[in-house]
Parts: C-alpha cells; structure tokens; sequence
C-alpha cells in the first residue's frame, strides 16, 4: 500500500530495482507487526503449540520420504503423492495428533462411504 510506494519512491531512485524488492519486504514486515500489534490486542485465544509441534514433525517426516524417493515421473509423482498423504497420517496418528473425536469422525466416514455402494 501507501508503505510500498512511499519505500519505492524513497529508495528505488538512488539503490534500483532491487531496492524495490526490499521496499516491498519491508513495508509485508511493517504490515504485519501493525497487524500482529493490533489483533493480539482485541483477539485473545490459546495457541496449542503441541499440536502445532506434531504437526510440524509430520510434515518433516512427510517431506524427508519424498525428497528420498526422487519422483522422475508424473505416475512416480502421482505415486509419491499419495504415499507423501499416508506417510503424514501415519505419523501423526502414532504422535496422537488427532483428538478421539477426529479419528471417529474419520472412521464414521469411511463406513458411510463403503455402505453407500
């Protein structure tokens, strides 16, 4: 907004285009500490950083499986696909990231599925 284009004309006369690039940087960095400032001041919530962690760690493990596997295809990276979506259930099944009423609610989907046939 008003940030960018008062950085670009400030810096991108004297610097060039990659001044641009920073101004732009800076005014999403400005941006978001006003937002950050302002939201946390009205909205107020608990973060539940365990579940954040496990996820993390899932996406981790999901991401270290196909940078292994060196997909060279579009059926190998289709393959590598859905096997990248199980690898990241599964960890996060066996780091308990789901609640109880998750996995039942998943279970209860899949029995509709296989009854609608």
């Amino acid at each position: 907004g008003v940030t960018n284009l008062a950085l670009n004309f400030v810096f991108v006369p004297r610097f060039g285009i990659l001044a641009a690039a920073g101004a732009t940087l800076l005014a999403y960095i400005i941006a978001t500490g006003i937002t950050l400032y302002y939201s946390t001041r009205e909205l107020t919530f608990k973060v539940d950083w365990l579940s954040i962690i496990k996820s993390l760690a899932a996406s981790g493990v999901m991401a270290a499986t196909i940078l292994a596997i060196n997909a060279t295809g579009i059926w190998q990276l289709l393959l590598v696909i859905g096997l990248g979506v199980i690898v990241y259930g599964m960890v996060l099944f066996f780091l308990r990231g789901f609640s109880r009423n998750e996995i039942r609610f998943f279970l209860n989907l899949f029995r509709r599925t296989s009854t609608d046939d």
